[in-house]
């Protein structure tokens, strides 16, 4: 179940630790909420100073500092209400001001993780890139739909499970018009680089088109574009030798019927047989503890040249020291914190990061429409913690604070290396969720 941030902050409320409660008024004015239930017979001083929070209304009508009761009202200080006196439902907090409260649920959410993988790729020429689709919630991924990239087709992101072969999202390319198509971020190359590339990819409507663009060339197409026809999901991979004169590459998707419709996963991108220590880590994995493994995928029967059945998909851990090291990147290397070296190179096939992704990177909960699909116990854990700093004495708290760190030790320990060279599959990973 999704968790919005009224849900946590009730979850709070519910165990009766000073933190305040949420109710629902039966009438606004400017200077006061009226709540017969809550306030009748409580002394007038009782709820001086406690922030009332209104998170349904405009921000600048959300928060005030309570005065005194009056019968059943709670008056205000400062500016009256300049509106939404009909949002009636509300938080009288104590202990803690609304924005702190919102501020240790985004952290919450960076402190606990999920186990999943995603594919090697290249590093975007500038900005930042999206190409396995699992970031930041449902928004637009970066560079599909900026002017000149994007046409006859509506590009959006899907949660459905039967769209995702892997992560939380996927692409879907909606078109209105024939060879509709979209491109993704730019790619540094140089001439003579041996480019591997590739991804997943179901037609539910007509067929998937994927072409590498020589941006360098007016965007000028290099080899030959893979076509596909199918609703099952099929892996696609090409190699291609960068030309002379290229230094930037984009990745198109199409589809070439007026009203063709295709979803896209996991793109991947790597040189071949490069030694060198360009294989940076996405930014989440930012520590080594949360790499757990590094390694291939293998496939089974092609179904066309260079097309295979993805849910044929199998991965191998490589050891790592002996097959690989991983390396801590400096300060100015940021975005990226991490970066491994392979000797003899990587080959023709997608290379995956297995690892543990903070649920921040999927919901930030930076907003109150936010909701993370964190379990529930685990994402209360890690509320319990990051509010520790406004406990009291209350014999309570030892014990939720103990749970709580336990439990946020356990799921930083949730996944733990493979044996090497261990071959295994993975079922689908969904929102919040990762199994071998």
């Amino acid at each position: 179940m999704s968790l919005t941030r009224a849900n946590l902050r009730n979850n709070v409320f519910k165990r009766d630790l000073g933190f305040g409660f949420a109710s629902t008024a039966s009438s606004v004015s400017a200077q006061a909420i009226v709540d017969a239930a809550k306030f009748t017979g409580v002394l007038p001083g009782n709820f001086k100073g406690r922030s009332m929070y209104r998170p349904g209304a405009a921000a600048a009508n959300q928060i005030r500092e309570g005065d005194l009761i009056s019968t059943t009202s709670l008056t205000h200080l400062g500016l009256a209400y300049s509106g939404d006196t009909t949002v009636l439902d509300y938080e009288l907090m104590g202990r803690i001001h609304p924005d702190g409260f919102n501020e240790a649920i985004r952290q919450a959410v960076r402190i606990i993780y999920f186990p999943t993988i995603v594919p090697v790729n290249l590093p975007p020429a500038t900005g930042s890139s999206d190409d396995d689709f699992a970031s930041s919630s449902a928004s637009t991924p970066y560079d599909w739909t900026a002017a000149g990239i994007a046409s006859n087709t509506t590009v959006t992101k899907s949660s459905t499970a039967a769209n995702n072969r892997r992560g939380t999202y996927s692409l879907v390319c909606t078109n209105s018009g024939a060879n509709g198509r979209t491109r993704s971020c730019l790619l540094d190359v140089n001439p003579g680089d041996v480019l591997i590339h590739g991804g997943a990819v179901r037609a539910t409507t007509g067929s998937a088109i994927y072409r590498l663009l020589n941006v360098t060339d007016s965007n000028s197409e290099i080899g030959t574009a893979i076509t596909i026809i199918s609703q099952a999901s099929q892996r696609f991979i090409r190699q291609d030798t960068i030309p002379a004169g290229c230094y930037q590459v984009r990745r198109q998707l199409e589809g070439s019927g007026a009203s063709d419709v295709t979803i896209w996963d996991y793109l991947f991108s790597h040189l071949q047989g490069v030694e060198s220590r360009d294989l940076l880590l996405p930014s989440w994995l930012s520590e080594k503890w949360r790499l757990s493994d590094f390694g291939p995928a293998e496939y089974g029967r092609a179904v066309a040249s260079g097309v295979y059945n993805a849910s044929s998909q199998k991965f191998t851990a490589w050891e790592p020291e002996a097959e690989y090291s991983l390396y801590p990147l400096t300060e100015e290397s940021s975005p990226y914190h991490l970066e491994i070296t392979k000797p003899e190179g990587l080959g023709f096939t997608d290379y995956w990061y297995h690892g543990l992704r903070p649920f921040s990177d999927i919901v930030a909960m930076d907003d109150e429409t936010d909701a993370t699909n964190a379990p529930e116990d685990l994402v209360m854990a890690a509320l319990w913690y990051s509010l520790a700093e406004y406990r009291d004495d209350n014999p309570q708290w030892r014990t939720i604070l103990e749970q709580a760190t336990a439990k946020l030790n356990a799921n930083r320990r949730a996944r733990g290396r493979t044996r090497p060279h261990r071959t295994f599959s993975y079922s689908r990973i969904g929102a919040g969720v990762g199994s071998v």
